[in-house]
C-alpha cells in the first residue's frame, strides 16, 4: 500500500534472505518509495493522530485520489515526522537495503498549513529539497558518508546535494530522448553533476531504432538506468 513500507508476503516470502542471495553477488539494493501515506495504508492513522500529515487551512487532513484513494502528504517541515518516516526506513535499511528511489516530491498542493507555517506557494518547489534531505541524511547516517545516495525524481535549487537525479516517465520516443537530452544538459550546467533518464523511455514501447540509439547515450551518462 502507498505507503507502509512493508513487503509483500505473497511475492516476497523471504526478503532477508533474498536481500542476502544479491548482495553475495556483489550487488546493492535500491527500493522505491514517495512522500505519500494512504488511507488504506496502516500508516494513515498513526500519522494523521501525530499530526504528521499535511493539513488543509480547516485542520482535515489533505488527500486526494490519485493513484490510491485517500493519499495524504508527509509534513517534513516537522521534524518528530521526518524522524518517524525515516524509522520507518531504517527497518528496512537493517535487513539489508542500501539505499532509496525517492519518487514523486514534485505534486504539492498550495492550499495547505505546514507544520512551521512555510508559504505555502514557497513550499510547493522547497518540499522537495526537505524529502530528499531527510531520507540522504538517514543513510549517511546508517552507511556513512560517501556511501549515500538517492535516486530522485524531484528537485529544487540546491538539490544537487542529494544525488542522484533522474527525469522520471518520458515517452518512448525519439521526441522524448532529444527532450531527456536537453533537459539532462540544462540540469548538468545549473550544478547537477549527476543525471540520468528512462533508457528507451517510459510510457509506451520503443521500436528498436528509439531502443539502440537511448541505450548508446543512456549508457554514456553518468548513471544508467532501464525503466520501462
Amino acid at each position: 500500500q502507498w505507503s507502509d513500507f512493508l513487503w509483500d508476503p505473497d511475492v516476497f516470502p523471504d526478503p532477508e534472505g533474498m536481500l542476502a542471495r544479491l548482495k553475495a553477488r556483489g550487488l546493492r539494493i535500491s527500493m522505491w518509495i514517495n512522500p505519500y501515506i494512504a488511507q488504506k495504508s496502516a500508516l494513515f492513522a498513526e500519522g494523521a493522530e501525530r499530526g504528521y500529515l499535511v493539513r488543509r487551512p480547516d485542520g482535515d487532513v489533505w488527500q486526494w485520489d490519485l493513484w490510491q484513494p485517500g493519499m495524504a502528504l508527509v509534513d517534513f517541515t516537522n521534524p518528530a515526522a521526518a524522524a518517524w518516516y525515516d524509522d520507518k526506513l531504517r527497518l528496512l535499511l537493517d535487513q539489508g537495503v542500501d539505499c532509496f528511489k525517492t519518487d514523486f516530491g514534485e505534486r504539492v498542493p498550495t492550499d495547505v498549513v505546514w507544520h512551521d507555517g512555510s508559504d505555502p506557494e514557497r513550499m510547493h518547489n522547497y518540499y522537495a529539497q526537505l524529502y530528499n534531505r531527510t531520507v540522504f541524511e538517514l543513510l549517511e547516517e546508517e552507511r556513512g558518508a560517501g556511501e549515500a545516495v538517492l535516486f530522485a525524481r524531484s528537485a529544487t535549487a540546491g538539490g544537487q546535494q542529494y544525488p542522484v537525479h533522474w527525469g522520471g516517465d518520458c515517452f518512448a520516443s525519439f521526441t522524448a530522448m532529444a527532450e531527456s537530452l536537453r533537459g539532462g544538459l540544462s540540469l548538468s550546467l545549473s550544478g547537477f553533476g549527476f543525471w540520468s533518464h528512462d533508457i528507451g523511455g517510459f510510457e509506451g514501447t520503443p521500436d528498436p531504432a528509439v531502443f539502440k540509439r537511448w541505450l548508446a547515450f543512456g549508457l554514456l551518462s553518468s548513471h544508467s538506468r532501464l525503466h520501462g
